[in-house]
């Protein structure tokens, strides 16, 4: 609103300067037209006219460098401003988005280390209590030992009379297994890593 008044008011006062220019050729014309009648008269009016045109200039170029340098500041701060603002928001999201990727990868990463262990014991485990299951055998083992015992008798007819006593070997092996039950430790286990 305000340029606007500004720009009315110098065309204002153009059109007011071209007046005092028609002004000034006519009293121009009539100052050599009736220059022995009107002598002094013209002269001061024409004085006058200079006095006015000068004081136009004057504020003239006043007004103008005053809205030329007006709006230069405003388009100034307004650049300032535009790109302060620019690069706020530009760094904003920048740093918006690394932040995000940034807790984006570290939540991936976590996730990865948490299951990539958690299988790595769950099958450690497995393994472990899978080859060391308690298998206790008992063996016990009774050996009688042959023994043989030979009795000859000679006579004087030549006949021989053999006895022979023979005592077969008996082993007797009892087997006793004890199988301890691992499910029992995995899932206590399991329970205890989850919690």
């Amino acid at each position: 609103m305000l340029l606007l008044l500004l720009l009315l008011l110098l065309l204002l006062l153009l059109l007011l300067f071209l007046l005092l220019l028609l002004l000034l050729l006519l009293l121009l014309l009539l100052y050599y037209y009736y220059y022995y009648y009107y002598y002094y008269y013209y002269y001061w009016l024409l004085l006058l006219l200079l006095l006015s045109f000068y004081y136009y200039c004057y504020y003239y170029y006043y007004y103008y460098y005053y809205y030329y340098y007006y709006y230069y500041y405003y388009y100034y701060y307004y650049y300032y401003y535009y790109y302060y603002y620019f690069f706020y928001y530009y760094y904003y999201y920048y740093f918006y988005y690394y932040y995000y990727y940034y807790c984006y990868y570290y939540y991936y990463y976590y996730y990865y280390y948490y299951y990539y262990y958690y299988y790595y014991y769950y099958y450690y485990y497995y393994y472990y209590y899978y080859y060391t299951t308690t298998t206790n055998t008992t063996t016990t083992t009774t050996t009688t030992s042959t023994s043989t015992t030979s009795t000859t008798t000679t006579t004087t007819t030549t006949t021989t009379t053999t006895t022979t006593t023979s005592t077969t070997t008996t082993t007797t092996a009892t087997t006793t297994t004890t199988t301890t039950p691992s499910y029992y430790y995995y899932y206590y286990y399991y329970y205890y890593y989850y919690y």
